[in-house]
């Protein structure tokens, strides 16, 4: 067994399903075959259960990979896990973070949670009522951060306070993994530590449908939403 040396925390809606099936196919690099396990952002029912539980639910297949890793969109997102994964994991993990337009991927975890039938407002009834919503508990700050998730900078600070930004890998969705997927994940590779491999990359997970509504439209080209879609230069701290 071996517990991981790599994690891609976030964001959600950032194509992680994607990548997750892409690095499976690299004989150096185990990933559970679970893609989220909530370890560290699910208290009771699995972090309380200690490091040891985690290793031998998830990791117990591991053979002679070097690059050992999982990938779960809520640890990027909560305050608390940066500080767990380093106690747990230690400040050697290396950390892979994937950054989507804000605003694309606030429609995506909108129009995902309508087809699970978690959310009946409209889009902007739903965003107008973010921060009461999420306030509730940690359920609904989870499944209802539409806009909130997407506040990066902010999250990613939080892991500089106990991880080196050189231990840090960002993947930006537009720009980088949608165009230029085959170099992308070379230097994922390389950041990982493992040789280039023949992937399949004609992949894709959990695409979301054409947006069917007048406001899923203005959400994305009104420039009324324009504060939404800051340019990424934004998104990601300065060390």
């Amino acid at each position: 067994m071996s517990l991981p040396n790599f994690l891609c925390v976030g964001a959600q809606k950032s194509g992680t399903s994607t990548l997750h099936e892409i690095l499976i196919q690299h004989p150096d690099i185990f990933l559970p075959k679970i893609k989220e396990t909530h370890f560290f952002d699910n208290g009771e029912q699995r972090y309380s259960k200690g490091i040891s539980w985690y290793e031998k639910e998830y990791f117990s297949a591991v053979k002679k990979e070097k690059a050992v890793g999982e990938i779960s969109t809520n640890y990027m997102f909560l305050d608390y896990v940066p500080r767990r994964i380093f106690k747990d994991l230690g400040p050697d993990i290396k950390l892979v973070f994937m950054l989507r337009n804000p605003a694309d991927r606030a429609v995506s975890q909108y129009m995902m949670n309508q087809r699970n039938f978690w959310e009946k407002d409209v889009l902007e009834t739903a965003i107008a009522h973010e921060r009461d919503r999420i306030r509730k508990n940690e359920s609904s700050k989870k499944r209802f951060s539409y806009i909130e998730r997407g506040l990066y900078a902010k999250q990613i600070k939080r892991f500089m306070e106990y991880f080196p930004k050189e231990q840090m890998h960002f993947i930006i969705f537009e720009t980088e993994f949608i165009p230029n997927r085959e170099e992308t994940i070379e230097k994922l590779c390389q950041f990982l530590g493992i040789s280039s491999y023949d992937f399949n990359l004609d992949i894709q997970k959990n695409v979301m449908r054409e947006p069917g509504s007048l406001i899923l439209h203005r959400l994305i080209h009104d420039p009324g939403f324009s504060w939404l879609r800051k340019p990424f230069k934004l998104l990601v701290p300065a060390p």
